[in-house]
């Protein structure tokens, strides 16, 4: 929490895959994610949940406000030369 407040210029949040793994089926873990999602909207940053592998942790992150989502569930990892890559004109 202190950290939030030595880094007023952070613009989001990103909630680790360990609060997120579990959420669907762990009332603690999903009381300690909403409570962090909720920390994030209170301090008007983009909450980012990482990790987010099924539709049942998506849907429940989505419901309590979170605006963004990374994980294998939206897509699986890549090259990062091949995102890199410059177009050929």
């Amino acid at each position: 929490m202190l950290l939030c407040r030595l880094l007023p210029c952070a613009s989001a949040i990103k909630l680790d895959r360990m609060l997120v793994t579990g959420i669907e089926c762990e009332e603690d873990v999903a009381m300690i994610a909403r409570a962090a999602v909720s920390l994030g909207k209170s301090l008007r940053k983009t909450v980012v949940a990482e990790g987010v592998e099924n539709q049942a942790q998506f849907d429940f992150l989505r419901y309590q406000g979170c605006d963004e989502f990374q994980g294998y569930l939206l897509s699986r990892p890549g090259w990062v030369s091949l995102a890199c890559k410059p177009e050929k004109i």
